[in-house]
């Protein structure tokens, strides 16, 4: 009998961004959940560290968000980097101290993901077909 796919429990978005105040390129990398919330949208805590062309996210908690205005959908946490060019390990560590690790490759008009690890607690996706250029 065949093992059924774990199902994700957080979607890790990558998408570019252009900083209204620098107009530096950036990109950035948001975790949220994969479960909807339907009372209030709330944030994940994450602590990162950027050693090269390591990033490791880690996921601490979540909670609610200042102003306890109601809302429905994922909770959400971000982290932007900026001047990446090549390719970089990402590892997403939960709370329960499980790893997964991914590869990306970003350029200066493209998010790619080269490598991706099976049966994990996150996938990965890329938001835009296509990076702008500033």
């Amino acid at each position: 009998m065949e093992k059924k796919p774990r199902e994700p429990e957080y979607v890790l978005r990558l998408y570019a961004h252009v900083d209204e105040r620098t107009q530096q390129q950036g990109v950035v990398f948001a975790i949220e959940t994969a479960e909807i919330f339907t009372n209030f949208r709330y944030d994940i805590t994450l602590e990162d560290k950027r050693d090269g062309n390591d990033i490791e996210l880690k996921i601490i908690g979540l909670h609610a968000p200042a102003m306890l205005m109601p809302g429905k959908g994922p909770a959400l946490g971000t982290r932007e980097y900026f001047d990446l060019d090549g390719v970089y390990t990402v590892r997403v560590n939960k709370m329960n101290k499980e790893v997964s690790e991914f590869s990306i490759e970003i350029t200066p008009d493209r998010i790619y993901i080269k490598k991706h690890p099976n049966d994990s607690f996150i996938i990965a996706k890329i938001d835009g077909l296509k990076v702008t250029k500033i």
